[in-house]
């Protein structure tokens, strides 16, 4: 995975070109300053998504048995992390969930993560944003929400191209208002969110917690204050219905189980190893500190600070403990990569695959063995990108990497396919629009590409014809 800079990008949505350097957790670029930032009073001049197996893996699991409560298929609400240190979580269409690193990070506990997660979804599975949508198309502010979704391509693309814009003049205020649900909205997807979690037998505990975390919030000078707690309503009368809600069933588990109390204190280790000063983690996670979280947090922070040999050290220790966990063997696939330790790399990856099945460290296998552009590795990357599209049919750059595999196997004609498909998705018209006609004339003999490619010519003539 990899670190990407702040790169200008332009309201056509132009991909930027990749510059950065190799890390193991992948920041795209959200937002460019025009004014203000989006979802954050800080000056700072940029927004990231992160995509990481370990991150993703827990926000999912976290929010799979409350989805089923609720009557969502689990599979149909995708989550985005946007690297920020403010307390910030909502919703957008299109069953999409978006949540700061520093909420997150704030949290001492799953259950309290829960509750954030479950209140979300209580505005998804109650139609909320359906009612609010006049509102948006109303707001002067119409393009600066279509900088959040105009920007989803990017956070899936993994190949250091990204789509973002520039806001202009935009007025955080009136963002936020944009962000805000009505009162009797946020009253509905806090009960929602109790009645969730007292259905999956878990206490709202958790979830009390966290609001008095919002509460010390709206103890802050405005300007300091985050948009989350700017956004909702006064935390002081959800507390006190979470704590009525509690008084009623107080036989439910206060907490989660003992696995996911420790896969979250990981995840706030991995984030603080990440996203701090080597330093910093350091301090917090020292040598006298032996849970396996600690050396998780102190590995990458050797990894950080350039020490990669030291770095390496610490994950072959932590595998000698765990010998089954895929992201120390992706870590350490990482890591030898940068090295540039190719088959070492492969071979962690390929660990780190086995043990997990996860999309994301499938594509940075294919990539590996695409680095390596040999007979067989060409050959194996294709394999595994195949899996990787059945799994992601909307990643643009799982498409474009696609592309190279089957080139490279000599499947010209389908590697045209797959930049049909990629440029589809990145609404560059043009250019699906002639790889297609390729595709087209030279797949005859395959009837299901052939038929695709006359699918994607048919919808991009319809909407050139309707420009």
């Amino acid at each position: 995975m990899m670190l990407i800079s702040c790169t200008k990008l332009f309201m056509n949505a132009r991909i930027a070109r990749k510059i950065g350097r190799s890390i193991h957790l992948f920041f795209l670029v959200l937002l460019l300053v025009g004014s203000p930032i989006l979802f954050s009073t800080a000056k700072s001049t940029a927004k990231y998504f992160i995509i990481d197996a370990e991150l993703q893996g827990h926000l999912n699991n976290l929010a799979k048995p409350i989805l089923l409560k609720a009557g969502v298929h689990p599979e149909s609400l995708k989550i985005f992390i946007i690297k920020d240190d403010s307390i910030g979580a909502f919703v957008t269409s299109g069953m999409r969930l978006f949540i700061h690193t520093g909420l997150i990070m704030r949290t001492k506990t799953p259950s309290q993560l829960l509750g954030v997660l479950a209140h979300e979804i209580g505005h998804l599975a109650a139609g909320h944003l359906i009612r609010r949508r006049e509102a948006i198309e109303d707001s002067q502010n119409i393009t600066a929400i279509g900088l959040v979704l105009g920007s989803l391509a990017a956070a899936t693309t993994q190949n250091g191209e990204v789509a973002a814009a520039t806001a202009l003049g935009t007025q955080n205020a009136r963002i936020n208002s944009l962000l805000k649900f009505s009162r009797s909205q946020e009253n509905a997807a806090d009960q929602a969110a109790v009645n969730y979690l007292i259905a999956t037998d878990i206490s709202p505990l958790g979830m009390l917690e966290f609001l008095k975390i919002l509460e010390q919030e709206e103890s802050l000078v405005i300007d300091r204050r985050s948009q989350y707690a700017t956004t909702h309503p006064h935390t002081h009368d959800r507390i006190n219905f979470v704590k009525n809600q509690i008084n009623l069933y107080p036989d439910l588990s206060p907490g989660l189980d003992a696995q996911k109390r420790d896969r979250h204190d990981r995840i706030i280790a991995k984030l603080t190893g990440f996203l701090s000063k080597p330093k910093e983690t350091f301090q917090k996670y020292p040598r006298s500190k032996t849970a396996i979280t600690a050396k998780y947090a102190r590995a990458i922070a050797f990894y950080r600070e350039g020490n990669l040999a030291k770095a390496i050290i610490a994950l072959d220790h932590l595998i000698t403990l765990e010998k089954e966990n895929p992201y120390f063997w992706e870590l350490k696939g990482q890591i030898l990569l940068e090295k540039n330790e190719k088959e070492l790399a492969r071979s962690a990856y390929e660990k780190a695959y086995s043990f997990s099945k996860d999309v994301i460290i499938l594509q940075q296998l294919a990539k590996v063995e695409l680095s390596l552009n040999t007979k067989k590795s060409n050959k194996d990357a294709l394999a595994y990108l195949k899996e990787a599209i059945r799994m992601t049919p909307d990643s643009s750059a799982t498409w474009k990497q696609l592309a190279i595999a089957q080139g490279r196997n000599g499947k010209i004609a389908l590697a045209k396919l797959s930049l049909a498909e990629e440029a589809l998705l990145r609404k560059d018209f043009a250019r699906a629009l002639k790889n297609a006609l390729f595709a087209k004339k030279n797949l005859t003999q395959d009837l299901f590409a052939h038929q695709r490619a006359l699918d994607i010519i048919n919808y991009v003539e319809q909407v050139l014809d309707r420009k």
